[in-house]
Parts: structure tokens; sequence; C-alpha cells
């Protein structure tokens, strides 16, 4: 791994949208929803090799990449081989999410491995009537758990998801998940541990994606892709308390429109009586298998996403605050 070195900080980005962008994306994400179903199958791929052309010219998220491949996985952006895998890291990005929203309208282009075997772990695990967490990534394309997972089900499928900073675009993706039978918590609900465990206590499953930095940077400090790094610490407490199973899904793409589950089981059901599991335990397992999915398809993985704050940074927050405006 390569050595920590001094360098800039990362330009700041807003928060918050403003009213005027509001007003503008209210009428325009349905439009542009609407025209995007309209491409030809035939055009997704240029539009997705467009995508991650401009994807690649956002130059906070570049330079969050090339941190993450230093730092992570000692690869040095500049280099071909460094070029290569973040090219590849900004096309499957774009290729998961456009291609799980066609599949919703057209669910026949959709063509996958492991869905047989799916089936069968969930089935299994909601005959225990404890409730079901599904634990993944951002992961190749995260989006098509939605699509097919509902399908494996008896019971309902609940995803905890994160709204979006315009509101008009959250209520389109939650119109899109109900369409393929997913129903959403959003992770800001001020009784949202409360949902989380009455879903489970109905038996039914709720899924969420674990890899990304909880709020405020409290949460459990576990060991992830060889560094200390504070993981959410929700799935954990829930999962104690309920005593539900814990299984963890991950969907690679193979080809455009072919991809793979791949279905590990954490924790069975726990049977009566037993004593509450480690919550730090839990945790730590989770990341574990994510951290194994990340190595198996590294260049499915967001590595333009900030992570980790590094400990030579000016930076620090969930945000990446600056450390003398805090102090000031």
């Amino acid at each position: 791994m390569n050595q920590a070195k001094s360098e800039e900080p990362l330009p700041k980005g807003r928060s918050h949208p403003s009213q005027l962008r509001n007003l503008i994306w209210a009428p325009l994400a349905p439009l542009l929803m609407g025209i995007f179903q309209a491409v030809p199958v035939r055009w997704l791929e240029p539009l997705i090799t467009f995508g991650a052309h401009m994807f690649r010219r956002q130059k906070r998220e570049r330079e969050i990449l090339r941190r993450n491949m230093d730092r992570i996985l000692g690869l040095d952006i500049e280099t071909p081989e460094g070029e290569d895998f973040a090219w590849r890291v900004y096309r499957n990005q774009i290729a998961g999410a456009l291609e799980a929203i066609r599949t919703i309208h057209r669910p026949e282009l959709l063509k996958v491995e492991g869905l047989w075997h799916m089936r069968r772990v969930f089935r299994d695990a909601e005959a225990a009537g404890k409730g079901i967490l599904l634990v993944t990534a951002h992961l190749g394309s995260w989006e098509m758990i939605e699509v097919a997972l509902p399908k494996c089900l008896d019971n309902r499928f609940y995803e905890l998801a994160k709204p979006t900073r315009i509101p008009a675009l959250t209520k389109i993706l939650e119109n899109l998940r109900l369409k393929a039978g997913t129903h959403v918590i959003w992770n800001d609900h001020p009784m949202l541990l409360r949902q989380m465990i009455r879903v489970l206590r109905k038996g039914h499953t709720l899924g969420l994606a674990c890899d990304q930095k909880p709020r405020q940077l409290m949460g459990p400090v576990v060991d992830f892709l060889g560094r200390d790094t504070e993981f959410v610490g929700g799935p954990g407490a829930v999962a104690s308390k309920t005593g539900c199973a814990v299984i963890a899904v991950y969907c690679t793409r193979l080809a455009p429109f072919t991809y793979r589950f791949e279905v590990e089981e954490l924790y069975p059901a726990a049977e009566a009586g037993a004593p509450r599991r480690d919550v730090f335990e839990i945790t730590q397992r989770i990341a574990t298998s994510i951290e194994t999915a990340v190595r198996r398809t590294p260049d499915q993985w967001p590595w333009t996403y900030r992570r980790w704050i590094y400990e030579d940074e000016e930076w620090s927050g969930p945000r990446g605050r600056d450390k003398k405006a805090e102090a000031s």
C-alpha cells in the first residue's frame, strides 16, 4: 500500500437544494424519466458510455476516486492500469442504475444467475417467522435486488433508502420501487429503528446497503478493507434485538442486462431463549462479507464515494467539514 501523503483539500459541496432547483426538477424529473423509458434498448449502451464520460469530468468525485485507489488498492490513477480501472468504476455505476430503472418496466430484459438459490434461501429463512435482515453494498447493481427479490418472498420486502436532495426525484424513485414490489422506509424518519424492528417482527424482509458512512461518523469501528472504519450500527442493533435471520446478497453485472446474485447466510434466525447476539460481532461480520464481495469485483464498487477520512487530511465529519472552521 502506498504511503500517505499531504494533499489539497477536496472542494466543498452543497448539502441542500435550493427552492429554485426543486421548482425546476418537479416537472423535469418525470419528463426525463418518460423520455428515458422511450429510448430504444439498443441505444442504452451508448447512453451508458456518455453518462460515464460525464461522470468522469466531475473533479470532486475523481479526486475522491484517486485517493481511495491510492490508499486502499495501491493503484495510481495516472497509470494505464489505474485509468482503465477508474473508467470501469464510472461505467459500472451508470450501467447498473440505468438498467435497473429500465427492467422495472421491462422485466423480460433481465437475465440473472443464482435466482433459484436466492429464492430457496429466503423461503427457508421466512419459515422461521422472525423476519429477515438483508444486507448488501452499493456493488454492481444493488437496485436489481429491488427488482428480483420481491418475487422470491412470501411476505413483504421493505428497503431502507436515503431520500435524494430533490423531492420530485425522490417521489419518482419511490414509485418505481413500489412498482417492483418494494416498500420504502426513508432513513430520515424520526422513529427509524422502531420502524425497522416492527417490520422484522411482522416476519417481513428489510433490506439495506451497509457500506456507506454512518451519520456524524458515529458507529462501531470495524476492520474493513484493511482500515479501521466506522460502520452503521443500526443493522447489528435490530438483528440483535429481534433475533432475525441476517442474509447478505450481492448483485454483480456480467453483461448488458445480465447479472449474478450471490447469497450468504450470515446468521440464521435465533432460536427461542437463545442469548442476544453481540452487536459489534454482527457489524464486523457484515463488514467482512461486504469486503469479500468488493474484492471479488472491485471495479463494481463506488470508489468515488468518500468512505474514509484519511489521517493527513484537513477535513473531518460526514461531509468533510474543514477542521479549522469547526474550531473557530
